[in-house]
């Protein structure tokens, strides 16, 4: 799953809510688990490495169904308030 321009809050919520393993897959194809705190900080390093605004275009892999359906709840709930098609 690639998540597109979000900001490293708002990443950093979805994976505090997260139950299951979550996955950050780097531009070399090699992923690690961010589970931990640490490995959290170290991923989103990586990723504002490349950032030039503090908004990450990650891409995951979400093991547990529930957390797959909480981000995209959020993606699409995101693309709605983007394109106009709520007030919030």
């Amino acid at each position: 799953m690639k998540l597109y321009d979000i900001s490293v809050g708002e990443f950093v919520n979805l994976l505090e809510h997260a139950k299951g393993n979550i996955y950050l897959v780097t531009e070399e194809g090699v992923s690690f688990g961010l589970n931990s705190k640490l490995a959290q900080l170290y991923g989103i390093k990586m990723l504002l490495e490349d950032s030039n605004d503090n908004k990450v275009s990650p891409e995951i892999i979400v093991e547990d169904k529930e957390d797959q359906e909480m981000f995209l709840r959020y993606w699409m709930s995101r693309c709605a308030r983007v394109s106009g098609w709520t007030s919030k």
